[in-house]
């Protein structure tokens, strides 16, 4: 079954392009596959929900993730890890518009300090081979400092100075 309700009904087939998403929502598929945009309308009668107005663009990630969703009914782990804060700060919005966070179970993701340590080991690479940017040293700079800090830990702190004296 496509779409996720709060019930076990099926699917309102009333637009093949729209996918259940809720009791009173629908997403347009099509939209959200082809040109990666969430397009959340009322179930009843097609019109705009006033808190998530128009065609919002997504990032590749949030839309593989909602499309995963949208085609099991549940929430994968593992890719809503990989999403960014805009994507998650929607999400949020869409299943409370939705009333859905029960029924998905949603539990928003915290970051562990093995997370970090293998993101720092990812922009590490990259930096290496060759990317220098700005982003990716600032970001790399504060995962060292968290990573450095008491409560954490996990690299002395003359290390984390020594890595980010490279890094400037």
């Amino acid at each position: 079954m496509n779409g996720i309700t709060g019930i076990i009904s099926p699917p309102i087939t009333y637009d093949k392009h729209y996918v259940v998403f809720g009791n009173k929502c629908s997403i347009n598929k099509r939209k959200l596959e082809n040109e990666n945009k969430v397009l959340m309308k009322y179930q009843k009668n097609l019109g705009p929900i006033p808190k998530i107005r128009g065609q919002i663009p997504v990032s590749d990630t949030f839309r593989i993730f909602l499309i995963d969703l949208l085609n099991t009914g549940r929430i994968n782990v593992d890719k809503q890890k990989t999403l960014e804060p805009t994507d998650i700060k929607l999400f949020e919005k869409m299943i409370n518009i939705a009333k859905v966070r029960e029924v998905l179970n949603y539990q928003p993701y915290t970051a562990t300090i093995q997370d970090h340590i293998n993101r720092l080991e990812l922009l590490r690479g990259g930096f290496v081979a060759g990317n220098h940017s700005p982003e990716l040293r600032d970001e790399m700079i504060e995962l060292l400092e968290l990573l450095s800090s008491r409560p954490v830990g996990r690299i002395s702190q003359a290390d984390a100075l020594e890595f980010i004296d490279m890094l400037k």
